[in-house]
């Protein structure tokens, strides 16, 4: 287990965003608006020294649907340096996502298990 009073613990965090809230206005939200949004979030909020390392919108898939995906990394004020993978899809008029975050150097460490949880993802219907 990593130190967590030094490098805080491995994150992993599954969500919903009601697309129709967050476009007013706008009738139908596509993939690139939806990683557009996101990215302008993470440059204005919580995310210190925000710096983007890669997005991708063609060969991403969360739960057997189109996503994309963005990795990049930040400074957090007490476990210092992060880095966070997002993956994210629209299914009816909500945005799911799924991210994991963790300090930059444990990254890859804890990626194929992350990766396995991210491939298992599934809607419940």
């Amino acid at each position: 287990m990593p130190d967590a009073t030094v490098t805080g613990l491995p994150f992993f965090r599954t969500g919903v965003d009601n697309l129709t809230k967050e476009f007013s206005g706008v009738p139908s939200v596509n993939i690139d608006e939806y990683l557009n949004r996101s990215l302008q979030h993470k440059n204005s909020t919580g995310f210190p020294s925000f710096k983007l390392i890669k997005s991708d919108i063609n060969t991403s898939v969360l739960a057997g649907n189109h996503a994309y995906t963005i990795i990049w990394t930040y400074v957090h004020p007490i476990y210092r340096m992060r880095e966070s993978i997002e993956i994210a899809s629209i299914i009816g008029n909500k945005g799911y996502f799924v991210d994991y975050t963790v300090a930059d150097t444990k990254f890859n460490n804890y990626l194929p298990i992350i990766q396995k949880m991210i491939n298992s993802f599934d809607l419940i219907k």
